[in-house]
């Protein structure tokens, strides 16, 4: 999605209630990871950093 367009921008808000309603849960990077994140860093998976 690209918020640059303003019909994407205001679609979210119906897009994040439909996924909320069917289930979904909205958390940070910081908490999927559940440790500091560091920049210029990529992160491929939990254990894997390059």
């Amino acid at each position: 999605m690209h918020d640059i367009h303003q019909t994407t921008a205001d679609a979210l808000p119906t897009i994040i209630n439909y996924l909320k309603n069917a289930g979904y849960e909205f958390v940070t990077i910081d908490q999927l990871y559940q440790h500091k994140l560091y920049p210029m860093t990529n992160y491929y998976s939990q254990h894997d950093t390059r």
